[in-house]
């Protein structure tokens, strides 16, 4: 595999995930991708992305480079089959690209038509956004009203985006984001939790300790929704240390050592 294309590989696999994450710290962002892949596609380590984060984006020539299989993954994340779709698809888009323009006695007339029809484009599309063009009004209005979303207590809701700067529970008005609001929810634990993965022992929850000395627990990494803190990965300590030793029925108690 060409060193310069698995460079050009993983810089679109952070890109991508800097879109997706709310932290843009490398750990952060590997720990992401890893999770995304291994829902979807296969298992993956973040520190196999970590590895190739300094290699190919802080140029540090003396981390490994990566195998196929990891290669082959990066691509899947990025929407491609494998690594030899993604040169198959790139290739032919770059050369689409750098294609010249034809040349000949209907060159002029060919562009005075496409010059005048992305004309007539430009002026309904600005109607359709004020508003004044009468096929166009009712979507717009639909899509300023599911454009934002806000922290309701334990997940992220859709909300008008005319209501910002603080929606009526008194969390701001921020644009919607649909993995956020898919993936990441405050959650109550208890001893029967699974915290870890069953394959990879990678955390599976992050947590947060407040000003009342109570521990929150969230099903995603990133910023804490009300104070912006970024989220701790949960580990055994605070487990042992603040997780009930029973659940929320007579037969689940669990006697203390």
């Amino acid at each position: 595999m060409d060193d310069n294309r698995i460079g050009e590989i993983v810089q679109k696999v952070f890109a991508k995930a800097k879109r997706e994450c709310i932290s843009q710290k490398k750990n952060a962002l590997a720990k992401h991708i890893a999770h995304q892949i291994q829902e979807n596609h296969g298992y993956i380590s973040y520190r196999t992305l970590e590895r190739a984060y300094d290699r190919h984006i802080l140029e540090d020539s003396t981390v490994s480079e990566r195998n196929a299989e990891s290669i082959d993954l990066f691509c899947q994340y990025l929407g491609y089959e494998n690594y030899q779709d993604f040169i198959k698809k790139e290739n032919r888009a770059k050369g689409a690209s750098q294609e010249e323009p034809p040349t000949g006695p209907n060159t002029k007339k060919t562009n005075v038509t496409y010059y005048l029809l992305a004309a007539i484009f430009v002026v309904v599309l600005m109607l359709v956004m004020l508003g004044a063009w009468p096929f166009g009004n009712n979507t717009a209005k639909k899509e300023t009203t599911v454009n934002c979303m806000t922290w309701a207590d334990s997940l992220y809701v859709p909300i008008s985006c005319d209501i910002a700067p603080l929606s009526t529970y008194g969390t701001p008005v921020v644009p919607i984001d649909p993995i956020k609001m898919k993936n990441f929810k405050k959650v109550k634990v208890n001893i029967a939790t699974r915290f870890f993965s069953e394959h990879t022992n990678e955390p599976r929850f992050w947590y947060y300790k407040n000003k009342q000395g109570e521990i929150e627990y969230f099903t995603a990494p990133g910023l804490h929704p009300i104070t912006g803190k970024t989220l701790d990965e949960i580990t055994e300590y605070i487990i042992q240390k603040y997780v009930p030793k029973h659940m929320n029925r007579p037969d689940s108690f669990v006697e203390e050592r």
